[in-house]
C-alpha cells in the first residue's frame, strides 16, 4: 500500500509516519519527518527521512538528515547526512555532506566536493574536490553503517535489559506486598470472627439474665461490650474489603507487568536476532576497498581504507586507488594508483 501526498510536508500535513511506501509529491520541509518503508520525493529540504526500504528524490537533497535500510537516489546532495545500507547513486554532485553507506557510493557525472564519504563497496565518481574547497576524506571498504547499527542495538539491547530488570524488581515488591496483605487478611478475618463468636455468647447471656431481678447493671455492661464488639467486627469487614481491594489491583497490575516483561523479552529476542542478521549479512557481503575517478582528485584529498591510507599530493586524473598487501600475508597494507 502508498501513502500519497499531492504536495509537501509541511505545517499543513505534519509528520507523516507510515507503514508501507510513500510518495510526497512536492518536498519535505525543514525539521518534518517522513517514515515508511520506500519513501519517493520530489526533493527534500531541510527534512528528516527514515526509511525501512529505499529512498528516491526525483531532484535534490539539501540540508536533509537521511536513513535508509535501502539505497538512496537522487540528482544531487548538499549540507546533508546520509546514511544506508545500500547504494548512494547520485547524478550530479555531493557538497558538504557527510554519506555513509555499506554499498557503493556513485557519482555518475558530477564531483565530490568538502565532503566526509564512507563506502564499504567502494566509491566511483568523475571528480574529487576542487582547487578552492576543503579537501574530502574518503573511506572504502569499511562498513560504518553496520557499526553505527551494531553499537545503536547494543544500546537498545541495554535499555531493554534495565527496564526488564526493573520488572522483576518491581514483580519481586508485588508479591511481598501481595503476601504482607494475604497475612493482613487473615488477621482481619480472625478478628471479625472472634468478635462475632463473641457477640453471639454475650447476646445468650443477655438473653439468659433478661427479666432477672436486680441484675439491669450487669446486663447493660454486656450490652456495651455487645457495642464495642460489633464496632470491632464492622471495622475489621471495612479493613477486610480495602484489603481485598487492594489486593486485587495489586494482582492486576502484576498481570500488566508480566505482560509488559514479556513484550520487553520478546523485543530483546528481535534485537538481537537483528544485530546478529546484520553481523551475517556483512560477512556475507565482504568490502571493496576501491575509489574509481574519471577526471581528477585534488591535492589534499584523504583517501583511507581498511588497513591503510594516503594523502594525495599531487593532482591526480583517471585513477584507481585500491588498497594492496606487499609480497606475502605479512606484508604492509597500501593504497596503491592505478591509471584507469
Amino acid at each position: 500500500e502508498e501513502y500519497t501526498t499531492e504536495g509537501d510536508v509541511d505545517y499543513e500535513t505534519g509528520h507523516i509516519e507510515y507503514d508501507g511506501n510513500v510518495n510526497v509529491k512536492g518536498s519535505i520541509k525543514s525539521g518534518f519527518r517522513v517514515s515508511g518503508s520506500d519513501i519517493k520525493s520530489v526533493e527534500i529540504d531541510g527534512g528528516i527521512v527514515d526509511a525501512e526500504g529505499s529512498l528516491v528524490v526525483d531532484g535534490g537533497i539539501v540540508e536533509g538528515k537521511i536513513f535508509a535500510k535501502g539505497g538512496v537516489f537522487a540528482k544531487y546532495i548538499h549540507k546533508s547526512e546520509v546514511i544506508c545500507m545500500g547504494n548512494v547513486i547520485v547524478a550530479r554532485e555531493i557538497v558538504d555532506s557527510v554519506i555513509i553507506c555499506s554499498g557503493s557510493l556513485i557519482i555518475e557525472s558530477g564531483k565530490l566536493i568538502s565532503t566526509e564519504a564512507t563506502a564499504k563497496m567502494g566509491l566511483m565518481v568523475r571528480h574529487i574536490g576542487t582547487e578552492t574547497a576543503t579537501p574530502c576524506r574518503v573511506c572504502v571498504g569499511k562498513d560504518k553503517f553496520t557499526e553505527r547499527e551494531v553499537k545503536r542495538i547494543n544500546g537498545r539491547i541495554e535499555e531493554i535489559k534495565e527496564k526488564v530488570q526493573e520488572c522483576e524488581t518491581k514483580k519481586i515488591f508485588m508479591i511481598q506486598e501481595n503476601k504482607d496483605l494475604q497475612q493482613e487478611i487473615t488477621r482481619l478475618a480472625h478478628v471479625q470472627d472472634r468478635a462475632q463468636l463473641e457477640q453471639k455468647e454475650i447476646s445468650s447471656k443477655i438473653a439468659s439474665l433478661e427479666g432477672k431481678a436486680g441484675l439491669g447493671n450487669t446486663v447493660e455492661e454486656l450490652g456495651r461490650e455487645m457495642e464495642t464488639l460489633e464496632k470491632e467486627a464492622n471495622d475489621a469487614e471495612k479493613a477486610l474489603d480495602k484489603c481485598f481491594e487492594k489486593s486485587e489491583r495489586i494482582e492486576e497490575s502484576q498481570e500488566r507487568l508480566e505482560k509488559n516483561a514479556q513484550i520487553l523479552e520478546q523485543n530483546l529476542e528481535d534485537m538481537k536476532l537483528e544485530k546478529a542478521n546484520l553481523l551475517q549479512w556483512s560477512k556475507d557481503n565482504p568490502s571493496n576497498p576501491v575509489v574509481k575517478v574519471e577526471g581528477t582528485i585534488q591535492t589534499g584529498t584523504f583517501i583511507q581504507g581498511e588497513q591503510s591510507d594516503i594523502v594525495v599530493k599531487n593532482l591526480i586524473r583517471y585513477a584507481r586507488i585500491m588498497e594492496t598487501r606487499e609480497g606475502d600475508t605479512d606484508g604492509l597494507y597500501q593504497m596503491q594508483v592505478t591509471n584507469l
